[in-house]
């Protein structure tokens, strides 16, 4: 394959497991098209496992690292991204909005999270 051909396969099988890249890349190779439309753009997984190993990360272990590497670091919830449908827009601005009146305490609501980190000046 082409390197771009391969470029726009692994952007387009995002987050899948193993078994649905290999249906996808073969539906690629037999038609030219790609019928899976990626649902999430942020979504990731480990391809041989599915799993989402980034839910399975301990906040106070990952602020700990940063800080010791002469960083502070805050765990923020993430936003959801307006979608074109009126109904899910209103969705996810009233969603917005709840992640950000509870701040950190909406790390269970949010869609993802932010390590903020910046570099602490040494005195």
């Amino acid at each position: 394959m082409k390197p771009d051909e391969v470029e726009y396969l692994a952007h387009s099988t995002r987050g899948l497991r193993q078994d649905d890249i290999q249906r996808v890349v073969d539906e690629y190779r037999q038609t030219g098209r790609i019928s899976y439309q990626v649902d999430d753009p942020t979504n990731t997984c480990d391809p041989y496992t599915g799993n989402w190993c980034e839910h399975l990360i301990d906040f106070r272990w990952l602020m700990q690292i940063v800080r010791e590497a002469g960083f502070s670091a805050e765990i923020l919830p993430g936003c959801y991204l307006w979608d074109t449908s009126i109904p899910k827009r209103i969705l996810k601005m009233g969603l917005n909005g709840i992640l950000g009146f509870l701040g950190r305490r909406g790390l269970l609501l949010a869609p993802y999270y932010v390590l903020f980190a910046q570099r602490v000046p040494v005195r």
